[in-house]
This record gives C-alpha cells, sequence and structure tokens, in this order.
C-alpha cells in the first residue's frame, strides 16, 4: 500500500502544512470534517480556520516542536468550518524532516462527538495541587516564571471548559496579579 493511498483513504483528517503554516496538502477527510474543498483549503493557513481561543496554544506547542523540546503534541483543538460552525477536535501535530531540518507539519485530525466529554479530568486535579500548593511552587529556584507561563497558558486553554473550577481559578489568577507585581 502507497503512501499516497494511505493518505487518502484514512478514517480521520490529515493535513500536510509548512513552516509557515500553510495547508501543502489536505486528504478527502479533512476537507469533509471542515466543509472546504481542497482547492479551497490549499489557499489558507491553519490558523485562519483556528478558533481564536485556540492559536496561541497551538502555537506556543508548535514552537516547542520545532525547537526539539518536545516531538509531537496532542490537544483539543477548536476549528470554525466554511459555514461558520465551531467543531472540537483531537488534533495531533508532528514534524517532517529532511536531512535533519524540519520542513513542515503533518497534522491529525478526529472530530469530536457531541456526546463525547471533551473536559480533560487530570487538568482539574492540576488547578487543585496548583491552588493548595502555590507557596512551594514559589519556594523552588528558577520555577516562577515557568510556572506562571505554564499556568497562562493552561488557563487560557482550559478555562471554558471548567467552568465548576472558576472559584480556584479566579484565587489562583489573583496569585499570580501578586506575583506580577512583585
Amino acid at each position: 500500500m502507497s503512501w499516497q493511498k494511505i493518505f487518502q483513504e484514512s478514517p480521520i483528517g490529515i493535513a500536510i502544512v509548512d513552516l509557515n503554516n500553510k495547508f501543502i496538502k489536505v486528504n478527502t477527510v479533512f476537507c469533509r470534517i471542515l466543509e472546504y474543498s481542497e482547492a479551497e483549503l490549499l489557499q489558507k493557513k491553519c490558523c485562519e480556520i483556528t478558533h481564536s481561543d485556540d492559536i496561541n496554544a497551538d502555537h506556543l506547542m508548535r514552537y516547542d516542536l520545532s525547537t526539539g523540546k518536545i516531538s509531537n503534541y496532542e490537544m483539543v483543538k477548536r476549528f470554525i468550518t466554511k459555514t461558520g460552525k465551531t467543531i472540537w477536535t483531537n488534533f495531533y501535530v508532528s514534524s517532517l524532516t529532511k536531512g535533519g531540518v524540519i520542513t513542515g507539519y503533518v497534522c491529525h485530525i478526529r472530530l469530536i462527538e457531541a456526546e463525547e466529554n471533551i473536559t480533560v479530568r487530570p487538568k482539574v486535579n492540576f488547578i487543585d495541587f496548583v491552588v493548595d500548593n502555590w507557596q512551594w511552587f514559589l519556594s523552588a529556584t528558577g520555577v516562577i516564571c515557568s510556572v506562571i507561563i505554564g499556568l497562562s497558558v493552561f488557563f487560557y486553554i482550559t478555562k471554558h471548559d471548567l467552568k465548576q473550577q472558576t472559584d480556584k481559578i479566579d484565587r489562583l489568577e489573583k496569585i499570580i496579579e501578586k506575583l506580577n507585581e512583585n
């Protein structure tokens, strides 16, 4: 079976994007999920059809991928379809290399059906841990900046999914504000 046949007949959406985030190749399922034709998607960048609340998190993960900090990543990511509908997907990305140099990225998406649970329970436990143990984070050398950056990204991605945790998030944001004042 050829790579082209696997690409086209895959049961999940697959896209190849260049280093500027522009679509180079998309399969039929990718087009069907996003309601665009192949020709339309090849004129777009991935960020043009990404929900605005997910762009920064995706860029941060892509940066870590491009610098070799991570070898791939996955996230729950929202896209805006051609008809303007917001859809939720499981989004997986890995780099394409030639001679050890990153030349682009391969992206896989799978539509999350309405009945699936899109909240990620371990993240709730992480919030509880940070809120309950924030002083421990402050005592560790060099961790303060990492925690602030990590938590900022984390809150940006998950805040909308964790409505029952808003009180704890608000408390943690106040702690971060106090840290930024110092």
